[in-house]
């Protein structure tokens, strides 16, 4: 599979002046959850399955009486208690088609009133029977959070699958020779450069900002005996350069085995490649060693920093494509991302708790 370069910016949210100090959402990111590396692992603040038992999606009904728990999901503070006025069936299934296809869903049948359960469950049935290629509002998402890849068909297919996890879609060779999902599409790999790769992916699985390389930076030609992974090492071991290189390179480095037109390399200027690296962004773990670009995705898709980071960009996306006015709180995306954890981190199960959430069925 060969990649053309691609050009793109990234949407962001929140790093510090490369002083190792970085935010998720409004909150500070700290060691407040846990992680065991396993992929149906859960997350501290995550509620169990049988949160809110008998209640769609571990969320009280709108008007119903609940006790307000405040947990954390990595560090951001969430709620499962809930008391919102829902729109309509007839106003929430055209902003469930608008979310999935692109255009109105107007089922045959309606109930009288709306509930998470019939929403969800309307949501499950409806990209279930449907053909991919008509998930065109899944595509869009696809496009909007991974700018630049290759098929945004494929990757979507992933959040229709019963079973698909995060896992999957960061680790799956399916799609390219030793590959790892998204982390090997060309949306990264085109951009060619070690800090690029790691900054993009930083920016767009992490929700963190990391400002922009001058534009004077280029990289040398490699010299004897020097990789580029050397040669960025040597050029960016002091201060100021290294505040934001430890953060980003490293992932830049585990995908070191990638050309830019996606061909696997073991060596590289008559040298053996280097992809063992540490990852110091994840606070709610600590330092992460992983060892090549399926590590780097097994270990991100295990984060809740990535976790809450696709959730947050998936509600919003939802919200904005139905035309809701109100945008989704940091707090409304924790909720949710507890959740999704607790389901084993599926793709479908996110789709389905961003359709059942507040945000997403309240009455304008």
């Amino acid at each position: 599979m060969k990649f053309a370069q691609q050009a793109g910016s990234i949407a962001v949210i929140g790093l510090a002046a490369c002083s190792g100090e970085y935010r998720v959402g409004s909150d500070t990111a700290k060691a407040s959850a846990q992680n065991d590396g396993g992929r149906s692992s859960s997350f501290a603040g995550a509620p169990s399955a049988a949160t809110d038992a008998g209640v769609s999606g571990g969320y009280a009904l709108a008007g119903a009486s609940s006790a307000s728990t405040v947990q954390t999901f990595c560090g951001v503070p969430w709620t499962s208690a809930s008391s919102v006025e829902f729109a309509p069936p007839d106003v929430v299934a055209p902003r469930l088609g608008r979310f999935l296809f692109g255009a109105n869903l107007v089922p045959r049948t309606l109930p009288a009133e709306t509930t998470r359960q019939w929403a969800g469950t309307l949501a499950v049935s409806s990209i279930t029977s449907s053909d991919l290629t008509g998930l065109l509002g899944l595509h869009r998402f696809v496009n909007d959070w991974w700018p630049g890849t290759y098929s945004p068909e494929t990757w979507a297919a992933y959040f229709i699958s019963e079973q698909a996890t995060l896992s999957d879609l960061l680790t799956t060779g399916d799609q390219l020779s030793h590959g790892a999902g998204m982390l090997t599409d060309r949306a990264v790999l085109g951009r060619g450069g070690i800090s690029e790769r790691g900054n993009f992916i930083v920016g767009h699985l992490l929700c963190l900002e990391i400002p922009p390389e001058p534009d004077s930076v280029t990289e040398p030609p490699l010299k004897v005996g020097q990789t580029r992974r050397s040669q960025i090492e040597a050029a960016t071991g002091i201060q100021p350069c290294l505040g934001c290189h430890s953060f980003f390179d490293p992932l830049g480095y585990a995908l070191g085995n990638f050309a830019l037109d996606g061909s696997y390399q073991t060596r590289e200027n008559d040298l053996p490649i280097d992809t063992r690296a540490t990852l110091t962004m994840l606070r709610s773990s600590g330092p992460k060693t992983v060892l090549d670009a399926v590590s780097l995705g097994s270990t991100l898709s295990n984060s809740c920093e990535a976790v809450l980071c696709l959730t947050r960009q998936l509600l919003r996306y939802a919200v904005d494509s139905a035309g809701l006015p109100a945008p989704a709180s940091d707090q409304e995306a924790a909720a949710i991302a507890a959740q999704f954890s607790a389901s084993g981190f599926r793709l479908r199960e996110l789709v389905r708790l961003v359709v059942e959430s507040d945000v997403f069925l309240r009455a304008n």
